[in-house]
């Protein structure tokens, strides 16, 4: 198989065939998760894992997760815990929060 198939530079029938080869590859989505852990397209774009480097990015950074400091000692962290759901989280520990709440209380 011809490598250059992947990597047009312009959408086309060229594009076409080689989404329909990336959609019959038993390493399809091996090959997407290693285009989507290189911070940027590298190899300069191309069809990887079924994707275009414009589908990639933003399925990047829809993935990404955002961060913010805890609002007691500044450490960055996951403003939304792992595995629960639409809880923000603005504190890193439950003794920052314990700290920020009591100081906004007493004054």
């Amino acid at each position: 198989m011809n490598p250059n198939l992947f990597f047009v530079s312009y959408p086309g029938d060229r594009c076409v065939v080689a989404r329909r080869k990336c959609a019959e590859c038993p390493v399809r989505q091996e090959c997407l998760e290693a285009a989507l852990r290189e911070p940027s397209d590298r190899l300069g774009g191309g069809i990887r894992g079924g994707m275009d480097a414009d589908q990639r990015a933003k399925l990047r950074s829809r993935l990404a997760p955002e961060l913010v400091e805890c609002r007691e000692c500044g450490e960055t962290i996951q403003a939304r815990e792992p595995g629960k759901g639409g809880t923000r989280r603005v504190f890193c520990s439950g003794a920052c929060s314990t700290r920020w709440h009591y100081r906004k209380r007493v004054g």
